[in-house]
């Protein structure tokens, strides 16, 4: 299967970074681009707040966000790959999915966090929704503590 373009989900976290890594590693194996995807979840209307409060916040918001996503886009250049990023504004699964439909996406990368019980069912799983809606195939990569290593890992350092 040849890729031509591979959507990477970041949300900026520590979780993101193995992700992009993958990513990475796939658009250089097959000479591909790489679109860095950060969603902004729109700001719900409040009355707590002033327009002019709101205004400041988004400002601030937008700014943290383009540095954050600049020092990714370095890094992961480093590594000799095309990249791009992009940020919507949308809630994460929606704007992902959408996303990857409209740039006509090979393939979707996104990181997990890997939560499980009450925080899982409060939260939910922006990866699981993705590939339950996604239009094309999405691998999903594991956070760092996550998964059966880490798990097993954790249980011998509580034996000690």
């Amino acid at each position: 299967m040849r890729l031509r373009r591979i959507v990477v989900a970041t949300d900026l976290s520590r979780a993101s970074v193995p992700a992009e890594k993958v990513a990475a590693e796939l658009a250089q194996v097959q000479h591909t681009e790489v679109v860095l995807l950060h969603c902004v979840v729109p700001l719900e209307a409040t009355s707590l707040l002033t327009a002019t409060e709101v205004t400041s916040f988004l400002e601030e918001q937008e700014r943290a966000v383009e540095a954050a996503i600049a020092r990714r886009v370095l890094q992961l250049g480093k590594r000799n790959v095309r990249i791009k990023s992009l940020v919507v504004t949308a809630s994460a699964a929606p704007g992902i999915v959408d996303t990857a439909r409209k740039l006509s996406a090979d393939l979707i990368v996104v990181g997990t966090h890997g939560r499980t019980g009450l925080s899982r069912l409060m939260i939910g799983s922006v990866a699981e929704r993705v590939v339950r809606t996604a239009p094309c195939p999405v691998l999903t990569v594991p956070s760092p503590g996550e998964g059966p290593r880490a798990q097993h890992a954790a249980a011998r350092k509580t034996e000690h």
